[in-house]
């Protein structure tokens, strides 16, 4: 199974690499879309309305996970692109 199909901290850096790298190859657009597609589907699952991660909950170490998965999302909000992505 591709990376990007994965609902832990994997898909979350996946999609966080691939717009750092479309960044920095230039390609702004594609970088937004990569985003906007996390944004809009993946992320909406990864975190419950309580705040858990159940994804990450039920992993071996669930505290370093669910840090980890709060870095790629966070890092991926951070990129400034100058547009609304969700």
């Amino acid at each position: 199974m591709h990376c990007s199909f994965y609902f832990s901290n994997h898909g979350s850096f996946f999609y966080t690499q691939m717009a750092a790298l479309c960044m920095l190859s230039g390609n702004r657009a594609r970088a937004l879309d990569m985003l906007r597609h996390y944004f809009q589907n993946q992320f909406l699952d990864q975190i419950a309305a309580s705040g858990e991660q159940p994804f990450e909950a039920i992993r071996t170490r669930p505290i370093h996970y669910r840090a980890f998965n709060l870095e790629a999302m966070i890092v991926s909000n951070s990129f400034n692109l100058n547009e609304k992505i969700s």
